[in-house]
């Protein structure tokens, strides 16, 4: 399998094909407003973390959205488990496995890893979801919500919390 993470020249090329698609996925100010009613969610991603110590936490997360929000289809990913014929030689998946990403209709998409990892911000904005969320601050152009859940590594029932008011359950009205 190719490394997700490519090193030397090959990072670097991959660098310049992420900026370059970055400019041409991103939707152009799109104004985003909260709190919006969760039933306009039906499809979302939780991209796995690259951190071993943090996936167990993630999904516990995972399974605890669900509870929160059970109209919602929650499918887990893992970047790492790319197969190796799905992605180029710079690491980075090819064309039909982003388009197939995109065909998911994903509204909202959760980078559960607790930095800026390139290879999974560039799936993260080539599934062209509306919403995106990232844990971390140096996201931008990738994400349009950004969270900060906690100084020693990531707090789940932080980000959970966080969700909760900015995608309301039924049982919460939103003000007009």
């Amino acid at each position: 399998m190719n490394s997700p993470n490519p090193t030397g020249w090959k990072a670097r090329l991959a660098a310049l094909v992420v900026r370059w698609k970055s400019r041409q996925w991103r939707e152009s100010s799109r104004q985003l407003t909260f709190p919006i009613p969760g039933e306009r969610v039906h499809r979302v991603l939780a991209v796995l973390p690259g951190q071993l110590e943090n996936l167990d936490r993630a999904t516990a997360f995972v399974y605890r959205l669900r509870q929160v929000y059970p109209e919602w289809k929650i499918d887990l990913f893992d970047p790492d488990k790319i197969p190796e014929q799905e992605t180029g030689f710079t690491g980075l998946p090819k064309k039909p496995f982003l388009d197939q990403l995109r065909q998911e209709g994903y509204e909202l998409v959760i980078n559960l890893s607790a930095g800026g990892d390139l290879y999974r911000n560039y799936l993260v904005l080539a599934s062209g979801a509306p919403y995106r969320l990232a844990l971390f601050t140096d996201a931008d152009p990738f994400y349009n919500i950004t969270c900060l859940v906690g100084q020693d590594g990531v707090d789940y029932e932080k980000l959970l919390g966080a969700i909760q008011q900015l995608f309301l359950t039924s049982s919460v009205q939103v003000a007009n």
